[in-house]
């Protein structure tokens, strides 16, 4: 959905929600591997992209392709002190240094074409919700304002929007994100939701062949009716359950799989849910 809605040219900003922390099967090719959601859109949804850049503020700014051309602009705008401050981590200084970096990118190509230099950049903004918290822009401070601006503004800039130009904000909770950003008709809002039964299936399929080989003969379920046992739980959440009974050489009976599902429900929850026996 987000490639088509791309490829159509109406939107270059994605909100994507919901279970963003969780593994992503990469399904289609000659050897299927499991990568979280950044390294997913790194290697599959933009591989083709000459430069990648990811903010976090616990990470900071970092550029998982085309750190020549980044760097090269760092040392540009910063001079001597590039090399002291990154990787940037507070968000006033490094939205602004994107967002200074798609300016200069865009004013380039309409210089010398866009033959010239990057051409496909894609911004990914992980724990949107510390960047561009939800409440009213005035109130938030000088930096979540403009933040909140910048990402309004990557959103309906028609120059960006005809580039190969993308950003994408990621955060569980699409309720945690400022509300301008959220109702913004030019961006699109993306939920991710967990795995369903054959999703799951295929997850169960390919932890027998690799990390948990034990788990047809230490499981007293039928392996077709434990997919459908775990449907409701992230991958993440089925592995924590599984490998917690075969890695300490525990069967893994209907009885235990029930309890250690409804504890992992309620975590993944955060406490929000309770199951309350009849």
């Amino acid at each position: 959905e987000m490639r088509d809605l791309f490829k159509s040219g109406s939107v270059s900003q994605f909100l994507l929600h919901g279970n963003v922390l969780d593994t992503v099967i990469t399904t289609g090719l000659p050897d299927p591997r499991l990568l979280s959601l950044g390294a997913f859109l790194d290697e599959v949804m933009f591989e083709k992209y000459d430069v990648i850049l990811h903010y976090d503020r616990g990470k900071g700014i970092r550029a998982t392709r085309g750190a020549e051309d980044w760097g090269e602009w760092l040392r540009l705008a910063l001079g001597d002190q590039a090399s002291s401050i990154v990787p940037l981590r507070e968000p006033g200084a490094a939205m602004e240094l994107i967002d200074r970096y798609l300016l200069r990118t865009l004013n380039l190509q309409s210089l010398r074409g866009r033959e010239q230099g990057p051409h496909r950049i894609a911004v990914i903004i992980e724990y949107a919700e510390f960047v561009v918290p939800r409440g009213d822009p005035l109130q938030l401070g000088g930096a979540f304002s403009s933040n909140v601006i910048k990402v309004l503004g990557w959103a309906n800039d028609p120059a960006i929007l005809r580039s190969d130009i993308v950003t994408v904000l990621i955060a569980e909770g699409l309720h945690d994100l400022n509300s301008l950003a959220v109702e913004n008709p030019h961006a699109a809002a993306l939920n991710i939701p967990l795995p369903d039964e054959q999703e799951m299936s295929e997850y169960v399929k390919m932890l027998e062949t690799t990390s948990l080989r034990s788990l047809p003969e230490k499981c007293e379920i039928p392996l077709d009716a434990l997919s459908r046992r775990l449907t409701g739980l992230s991958r993440v959440g089925a592995y924590t359950v599984l490998a917690r009974a075969l890695k300490n050489e525990q069967a893994l009976t209907s009885k235990w799989l029930t309890r250690m599902k409804k504890e992992r429900i309620e975590k993944e929850c955060q406490g929000l849910l309770e199951f309350v026996e009849s």
